[in-house]
């Protein structure tokens, strides 16, 4: 069996709130979860801007690597023809 939070009276085991007083028995755990949750939106966040700073940083080495112009060829000049 279960009791109130606020009058001590017995409720049932499923029970989200008193019937005698009325209050909630699950106040103190919705705060708690927003709380949780708030901290959950912080680290996504946190998660995605680290994931695009290492997606940037893989550009940028993939550019310097492989973006390279190759050198350049010597043609054969027009004062050769003259």
């Amino acid at each position: 069996m279960k009791y109130c939070k606020y009058c001590g009276k017995g409720l049932h085991t499923a029970s989200s709130f008193c019937p005698y007083c009325m209050k909630s028995q699950i106040a103190k755990q919705s705060a708690a979860m927003q709380q949780k949750k708030s901290k959950n939106i912080r680290y996504r966040f946190l998660e995605a801007g680290l994931l695009l700073l290492l997606c940037a940083t893989i550009a940028v080495l993939c550019l310097l690597v492989w973006g390279k112009e190759p050198a350049e060829t010597s043609l054969p000049s027009d004062s050769a023809i003259d």
